[in-house]
């Protein structure tokens, strides 16, 4: 199949015209194009660029939170009691986020009584790393876990963190292989919808079911799921790590979708107050929570070296990347390999040197920024001024960029927005944070798209190229001079290997 597309705005080429053989770029023309062509589609003056690539996020996620009851627009208790009233035997809510509600607090135990205390309420923070739950809940994950409370486990507030939360949700939850497989593939439309090609994700955490049960799903769908997917494979315990290496997991292909590289939550966020941190939150004496140790960590990095793996570790707090900056170099780093640090968001400029040093990229959400500007000078006092050093990541260490969608928005164009601007649209009084740390138009681009697919350690994707594989999306009514232009601007048309998967 040879198809001709004209009228085009290529990205960074005078080329008006390109073709696609066999699901690969061809050729660029600037003048007439030689041969003949199977199909020859009008672009009508769409700008094509790289198919986007999300280099860190939650794909089966996508719908786990659209099956909640969205509270990010709520501000106030009268609101949500009436998003609740209708609910007959669950309620589960997400995105929560007390620093734009009435309260300015969590809806602990006492308040979700108040709303509904005869059916089991489950509220998920906007950063996913806590979960708030009424008496009805709480008593029925007692009577099936036994729980007591912990660090991770306030049973009076009814406040859950970090790894109890899929502890809780395992009473609640347990959906099968096929209902997995349908998630996916409606995950797929919205991402295609957005322009994604490619999608690097976390998708063991989402529901608490064995790790076996989401791969069993992906290798179903081989033939059937069109988008590029590598697995952020999350095994929190040594003991799960060692199954799936006995199993033969590392690298294992299904279709479009590969395992690998390794992911851990090693802390939590910032507005969870929970990511590990050198010096205590403001006012307080809270430094976060580490949930791994340094020999921990070590014993993974062993275990990923033997398989010539990768890990892509979740790093929030600037104590959580030294850790496992330490533990990487303590490992003696294998020839070749293509570490990250997801997120770094408040990772210092001593760590950025050492990542340097350690050839460890990191994969950077600078949408976070929407939500986090009016926290980082209140939560982290003078340390405000070390985070989102997301220009220096990008002069000295591969630099993805990611969403870590459905926590927040999966757009890559407002995405691009914050990367450049620096700016929040949700708190549009406040300054820039560092802009001197903002992107270029192109350098986000290409860490949405080159620097993805290196993560990928696919070096034919991300590129316009011929050759390359045709993994491409066409915008229309974008200025790639005018950022403003990336709010407002449409995705017309998503191409997979040469397959136009979606068309507005």
């Amino acid at each position: 199949m040879r198809t001709l597309y004209i009228n085009a705005d290529i990205y960074q080429s005078n080329a008006t015209k390109f073709s696609v053989q066999d699901g690969r770029f061809e050729a660029f023309y600037e003048g007439l194009p030689d041969g003949d062509f199977d199909e020859v589609i009008d672009l009508n003056d769409g700008t094509v660029v790289p198919g986007f690539n999300d280099a860190h996020g939650h794909f089966l996620g996508l719908m786990y939170i659209a099956r909640q009851i969205a509270l990010d627009a709520v501000t106030t208790l009268a609101e949500v009691k009436e998003l609740f009233r209708d609910e007959k035997t669950l309620i589960r809510a997400s995105l929560f986020n007390e620093n734009t509600f009435e309260t300015g607090a969590l809806l602990d135990r006492k308040t979700l009584d108040e709303l509904r205390s005869d059916i089991p309420v489950l509220v998920l923070r906007v950063c996913g790393h806590v979960l708030m739950a009424n008496s009805k809940a709480i008593e029925m994950v007692q009577g099936a876990l036994g729980l007591k409370p912990s660090d991770k486990a306030d049973l009076d507030r009814g406040i859950f963190y970090e790894e109890m939360i899929s502890e809780v949700m395992s009473v609640f939850l347990d959906p099968s292989q096929e209902e997995i497989e349908a998630d996916l593939l409606e995950s797929e439309k919205i991402a295609f919808k957005h322009g994604i090609t490619s999608f690097q994700t976390d998708d063991f955490i989402t529901y608490p079911v064995p790790y076996e049960r989401i791969i069993r799903a992906y290798e179903a769908l081989q033939d059937t799921l069109k988008i590029r997917i590598q697995q952020q494979c999350h095994l929190k315990t040594l003991e799960l790590m060692d199954d799936f290496l006995a199993k033969g997991y590392p690298h294992q292909r299904y279709g479009r979708t590969v395992m690998g590289p390794s992911k851990l939550l090693v802390d939590g966020s910032l507005g969870g107050q929970t990511a590990a941190m050198h010096a205590p939150y403001a006012g307080s004496e809270n430094t976060g929570l580490l949930n791994y140790s340094k020999e921990t960590l070590k014993a993974y990095i062993e275990r990923l070296n033997a398989v010539d793996m990768d890990l892509s570790w979740h790093a929030i707090g600037d104590r959580a990347s030294a850790v496992i900056l330490d533990a990487i170099e303590e490992s003696a780093p294998r020839p070749g390999h293509r570490h990250a640090l997801i997120h770094a968001q408040l990772t210092g400029k001593e760590e950025v040197t050492r990542m340097q040093n350690l050839n460890v990229g990191a994969m950077i959400q600078p949408i976070f920024l929407d939500d986090d500007i009016p926290l980082l000078k209140r939560l982290l006092g003078p340390k405000a001024k070390d985070t989102y050093l997301f220009r220096q990541l990008f002069d000295t260490v591969p630099t993805a960029l990611s969403t870590d969608a459905p926590i927040v928005p999966i757009s890559p164009l407002q995405n691009i927005y914050h990367a450049v601007t620096r700016k929040s649209l949700k708190h549009p009084t406040w300054d820039a944070h560092l802009p001197e740390e903002g992107l270029t138009i192109a350098q986000a681009i290409r860490g949405y798209t080159e620097v993805g697919a290196y993560f990928m350690r696919d070096d034919e994707l991300g590129a316009l190229k011929p050759g390359f594989k045709a993994d491409f999306t066409v915008i229309k009514d974008i200025d790639l001079n005018d950022i403003n232009s990336f709010l407002t601007a449409q995705v017309a048309m998503t191409v997979v290997e040469g397959e136009r998967v979606y068309t507005a």
